[in-house]
């Protein structure tokens, strides 16, 4: 049995180094920027309160880039090391539920689940965080199963992860949440002795919270769409957490036999899901307590996106191991595969191909793009992708001085709610040029009126 666990692991460590190197993606580019341009102290006083995460995941990455570089593969590495350790956390807890056979099973499901997989090479704190809860969550269990026999080791273990948890992703809170109510249905009791680690990372986070949640108060007034994005309480957001849990980030064409495929297979593991939950009430009562307190809170703020709540997939294989029988565990993990090597062989369902989009630029162009959304470009331009001349703010294009030809960069201006196209067609400004790579685009645009008729856009 060892050794089919340990064959398991290589093969999950080798099949998250497939395609480790693709470009990074905004947020990802967000992640380098904040630790290779700021200090420790920095972080904290110019970065973070303006981000809306807590510092955990930002503190060790600064460590990391320290010694090893800002490379992707080096960016990405931890959240392959963290995904590795979560698959032996799920191993363990279904050892102790059922049986090592079980366990195995169980972990093969989580490594090589599509979206665990697509996370996995994630630059960003969503792996980490679901290292530190399926911890607290063991943890947990230990001291449900033995709760006459409580060990003091289990109790400071959960509270220790818990804290780390929240200290890495304030979306943790709704775990947490779920976990505290569902010891009180069981005992009746409110649990004090769960409650430190959650306390005390509140209260160290409480200072650097309150001015990131003015901030983004601010940020959903000034971006017009931002809400959208975030992820507002709807049947749409809440339909696509079990949708990508099950398919991933993949998308085929023709769509309608793509989402008949794609809604049939997440039928099957959410039928395997609820069986598993009847033998094992606890992790499906904290399960859709965790999605229940992250729809309802959503109608204050929108946090319904189906990658914040990653770390409820470990319990979703859980329980899919233990409903599924000898047949349907060889069918799970012959989706888990085709969806998961779908992803990393073929490049149409990377990230957006930034590096390319860089290195395809016109060389003597100006660039306007909307600069809180230009941490891609920058990145890639200080790596050498391409050397470019300073990026304008295309939000500022009404009040400047245009040359007579230029690039622009559209990225997220829908979400920002900005039409550049209507001042610079009046102004004699034409599209004369749109290059696709994959996710991303730029555009050419150029003066053709003579000079005696050109308008200055700022009069427009």
């Amino acid at each position: 049995m060892k050794m089919k666990i340990a064959v398991i692991f290589v093969a999950a460590f080798f099949i998250r180094f497939l395609s480790l190197d693709q470009s990074l993606w905004l947020d990802e580019a967000v992640t380098a920027t904040a630790v290779t341009t700021n200090s420790f102290v920095t972080l904290f006083t110019q970065f973070l309160r303006y981000d809306f995460h807590p510092p955990f995941y930002y503190l060790l990455m600064k460590f990391v880039t320290l010694f090893l570089g800002s490379s992707e593969v080096v960016l990405r590495l931890p959240s392959v090391l963290f995904s590795l350790a979560t698959g032996y956390v799920v191993y363990k807890i279904v050892k102790e539920l059922k049986n090592e056979s079980a366990g195995m099973w169980a972990s093969v499901f989580f490594l090589f689940n599509p979206l665990i997989v697509y996370y996995s090479q994630e630059a960003r704190m969503y792996m980490m965080a679901t290292f530190f809860l399926t911890a607290s969550l063991y943890y947990y269990l230990r001291i449900e199963k033995y709760v006459k026999e409580t060990k003091m080791r289990d109790l400071v273990f959960f509270n220790i992860f818990t804290a780390l948890g929240l200290l890495t992703f304030y979306g943790s809170i709704f775990f947490v949440a779920a976990v505290l109510i569902h010891r009180y249905i069981k005992t009746k009791k409110i649990p004090l002795s769960l409650l430190p680690g959650s306390i005390i990372s509140l209260l160290v986070l409480s200072p650097l919270l309150l001015m990131q949640v003015e901030n983004a108060r601010a940020s959903l007034l000034m971006v017009t769409n931002w809400k959208q994005v975030l992820g507002t309480a709807n049947i749409k957001n809440a339909v696509l957490i079990p949708l990508k849990f099950a398919t991933g980030r993949i998308s085929m064409e023709p769509k309608i036999i793509f989402f008949a495929v794609s809604g049939l297979w997440t039928a099957f593991l959410l039928l395997l899901t609820l069986v598993g939950g009847i033998k094992n009430r606890s992790l499906i009562v904290i399960f859709l307590l965790t999605l229940a307190i992250g729809f309802l809170f959503s109608f204050v703020t929108p946090v319904l996106q189906y990658f914040r709540f990653l770390y409820l997939i470990p319990l979703m294989v859980m329980l899919i191991t233990l409903g599924s029988g000898p047949i349907s565990k060889g069918i799970v993990i012959t989706g888990c595969l085709i969806f998961s090597l779908s992803y990393v062989l073929f490049p149409q369902f990377h990230r957006e191909d930034w590096k390319s989009l860089v290195a395809a630029l016109p060389a003597k162009d100006a660039v306007y793009v909307i600069l809180p959304s230009a941490d891609p470009l920058k990145y890639y331009i200080s790596q050498g992708v391409h050397a470019r001349v300073p990026l304008g703010e295309l939000r500022e294009i009404n009040r400047s001085a245009l040359p007579g030809r230029f690039v622009i960069v559209p990225y997220t201006a829908d979400i920002y709610g900005f039409d550049y196209t209507s001042p610079l067609s009046k102004s004699g400004h034409r599209l004369i040029e749109k290059v696709s790579v994959r996710g991303l685009q730029y555009e050419v645009w150029q003066n053709v009126l003579p000079p005696f008729m050109q308008v200055d856009v700022e009069l427009l």
